[in-house]
Parts: structure tokens; C-alpha cells; sequence
């Protein structure tokens, strides 16, 4: 009797006692396995970060234990401020206090060190807003969009604006949630803004006033 075996599965024979006492060759599937890739990571983001704050960093891969405690982030050997793993494929670190530079992030998961990424450190500087004269000789705040890359500088839950007097006179700044401030000719002053406040209202002390209002996120 022709025995016809139809199959996908990968076959190997068996020799097996048939009823008649022959020895006969029997099929024995065996399952075709898929190798589980190994944890590793494929990027972060974002991959820049200001000196001296801490911003999350979000860091995209495959095989991450979201077991609380179990992976961990390193920046050049300091620990993350905190690790939140929501699935095997994304974790979310907070950056501990970071010197200008190349950074190496590690993500060890269930003790097994991964593929390190490299995240750049720069210097921090305020958006800057330039106090200057149009074309009537008033004095105007030169700006049409303003946005901080990093919301936390300073301290944490604070916003960063600079304010730049390229005029010849020297400006004094006022306002309902600023303190009272003198800006000479040519020089410059970063106000730290608390995030929960404002709209921040500056006024200038030339006639007529100028006025600038900076919202933060």
C-alpha cells in the first residue's frame, strides 16, 4: 500500500514495529522553530539633550523585560534618573545631570548589557528675544515665534527666555509676574519662568512701550 504524506512540517522517519511484526518507516514531524531575537536596541530619542537638566529619553527596541526593576539605563555608568518600560519594544529613561559631550546609553535588561546608542550633550541657551528699534525709531521686541527645545532648564518645572537690548539706550523691564530689571545697552538677561504661571508680560521703559508676552509650556 502507497502511504502519500502532505506537509509543510519537516519530516524524519522512525523505525517502528508495524501489526504484522515487519519493521516499517513511520513519519515524525518536527515543528520548524523560530529563533526569538535577542534584546538590542535601535535608536533613541530624542538624540541631543542639554547640559546640566534631566529630560526623558525614549529608547525603541525589541526584548526589553518590563518587569519593574529588571531593565535598567545607563549614561556613561550613572544610572537614570528613572526607567519605564510600557512594552518589550520602548522604555522611557530620565537622564541624570549631563556634562557637555558624546554619551554612551546602555540599556541592560535582565542582566544582559545591550548595544550601547550615543547621545550628544550640548551647551543650553535660551531662545533669545532681541530688543531693537524699527524703522520709526521705537523700540520693539524682534521676535515672531518662540520656543524652548528644552522646557526644563534651571531647575526642574522651569521654562528659559533671554532677553537681548541691541539698542544704544539702556532698557528697564517691567511687568505684573517679572521682577523689575535693568538691561544696559548691549547686553543681555535670562529670566527663568515658572511653568505653572504666566502668560510673562515684559514691558519696556522707552516711550513708546514696547511689550513683549512670552507663554510657556
Amino acid at each position: 500500500m502507497r502511504v502519500r504524506f502532505l506537509t509543510k512540517s519537516v519530516l524524519t522517519a522512525a523505525l517502528v514495529t508495524g501489526a504484522a511484526g515487519f519493521l516499517v518507516m513511520a513519519p515524525v514531524a518536527v515543528g520548524t522553530a523560530t529563533a526569538k531575537p535577542l534584546p538590542s536596541v535601535t535608536r533613541i530619542a530624542p538624540i541631543s539633550a542639554p547640559a546640566g537638566s534631566s529630560i526623558p529619553i525614549v529608547i525603541h527596541g525589541h526584548g526589553f523585560d518590563t518587569t519593574a526593576g529588571m531593565t535598567t539605563v545607563a549614561f556613561d555608568g550613572t544610572p537614570a534618573v528613572s526607567v519605564s518600560c510600557t512594552a518589550p519594544s520602548k522604555c522611557t529613561a530620565v537622564t541624570p545631570n549631563l556634562t557637555v559631550g558624546a554619551v554612551s546609553v546602555v540599556v541592560t535588561t535582565d542582566g544582559v548589557a545591550l548595544n550601547p546608542e550615543t547621545l550628544t550633550v550640548t551647551a543650553y541657551a535660551a531662545p533669545v528675544v532681541r530688543m531693537l528699534l524699527n524703522a520709526k525709531g521705537h523700540t520693539i521686541y524682534g521676535v515672531y515665534h518662540l520656543m524652548d527645545a528644552y522646557p526644563a532648564q534651571g531647575a526642574p518645572g522651569y521654562d528659559s527666555v533671554t532677553i537681548q537690548n541691541t539698542t544704544a539706550a539702556d532698557q528697564t523691564l517691567t511687568g505684573p509676574l517679572v521682577p523689575t530689571t535693568l538691561i544696559p545697552a548691549g547686553s543681555s538677561q535670562t529670566f527663568s519662568l515658572l511653568k505653572t504661571g504666566g502668560p510673562y508680560v515684559f514691558f519696556s521703559s522707552t516711550t513708546p512701550t514696547a511689550s513683549l508676552t512670552v507663554k510657556v509650556r
